[in-house]
């Protein structure tokens, strides 16, 4: 292989006028480079050499490991608080440091195993955190709860006393929850004003981030009843198809053949019947079949291109043919039903044989 190589490229060189010359690795180590690394050797400066650009030549890369982390992260830290009592219900609230995405849930009550328990739902949806900030709350000072996040890994800090400042995040959007509970109280329930508002909130874009918690943690927008103004372009198309087939589905011919029915299929030979008869032999395709009509190799056609028949037409060979209009035509039927009309006549019910006399 390496011969034929060699060759093939004197053959290319021959159209050229060249010298060769032979470089040790030490002057000429990048060459091969690309195939495989090279050793370690000590190059030494040549005069007129093409100076290298290195990495820490650079004042700053586009992108650094900061950057990749800063961007990578998800569930750093969690700001937790309760909010209430309010209508009530006491909220366990749980907002993330890096997406401001929020979480609240209905407490019935705040003991520090049902806050546990609050809490390990909420992490099986999104993961340990790194860090959980809280108040000095009696369920977060608990020796139960501090055992809870040891066991997940997850650090602890509490606030300073009397300073709630310290857990600026959670309070805040305490605040925000209230105003908006009250403003609807007595239209719905506690649970319903509660999820409406937490779809609104997180997908508003937040002041301190300029983007929707559900873009900074989903990547994605959340649909609400506003898309409804403006249709996806996809839903368009797929509903225009929808009503498109319902308005085609009762005039549509059944098109699902199997192995073995009788069909008769295009005949696109010169010269030949427009139908040939045959056998489904099996379904290659969504609407495509081969089929069998006597003939090597087996014809592939579409649905489109195939009737059903009944299995008669397979014995004769052919299409059957229409009448002459100066003849009759009878066939044999297995209700005791015969039929001799006259041209423009009623007919009469008294036989095994249906007989009609065509006339011009």
């Amino acid at each position: 292989m390496a011969a034929a190589r060699l060759q093939r490229w004197a053959l290319i060189l021959t159209a050229h006028n060249y010298t060769i010359q032979y470089w040790s690795v030490a002057e000429h180590g990048n060459a091969d480079g690309l195939s495989r690394l090279p050793l370690r050797v000590d190059h030494k400066d040549r005069p007129g050499s093409v100076d290298t650009v290195l990495i820490h030549h650079l004042d700053s890369l586009p992108v650094c490991s900061a950057d990749i982390r800063k961007e990578t992260r998800h569930a750093v830290a969690e700001d937790t608080d309760f909010a209430g009592p309010f209508e009530g219900h006491m909220f366990l609230v749980v907002v993330d440091a890096h997406s401001k995405w929020p979480e609240v849930k209905l407490m019935g009550s705040t003991t520090t195993s049902k806050t546990i328990q609050a809490l390990r739902g909420l992490f099986s949806r999104h993961g340990l955190p790194e860090v959980l900030v809280s108040d000095n709350g009696p369920q977060f000072i608990s020796s139960e709860f501090a055992t809870f996040l040891q066991e997940s890994g997850v650090k602890h800090l509490r606030s300073a006393p009397f300073h709630p400042a310290t857990n600026g995040q959670a309070e805040r959007f305490v605040q925000t929850l209230k105003r908006s509970l009250k403003a609807s109280r007595g239209s719905t329930t506690v649970q319903h004003r509660l999820d409406s508002f937490l779809l609104s909130y997180r997908n508003a874009p937040h002041a301190t981030t300029n983007e929707s918690p559900a873009v900074l943690l989903l990547r994605r927008r959340l649909r609400s009843r506003f898309d409804l103004l403006k249709p996806s372009v996809a839903t368009v198309v797929e509903q225009a198809q929808a009503d498109q087939q319902g308005r085609r589905a009762p005039f549509a011919r059944d098109k699902d053949f199997a192995p073995g029915d009788p069909v008769l299929v295009r005949d696109y030979r010169r010269g030949e019947e427009k139908w040939m008869p045959g056998v489904v032999v099996s379904q290659v395709g969504p609407v495509s079949y081969t089929v069998d009509v006597g003939l090597a190799p087996h014809w592939k056609r579409h649905t489109e291109q195939m009737r059903a028949c009944d299995p008669v037409m397979l014995t004769s060979g052919e299409p059957p043919q229409p009448a002459p209009l100066d003849q009759s035509t009878t066939v044999l039927l297995q209700d005791p039903v015969t039929i001799s009309p006259e041209f423009g006549q009623e007919p009469s019910l008294t036989g095994h044989t249906v007989t009609h006399h065509r006339g011009s």
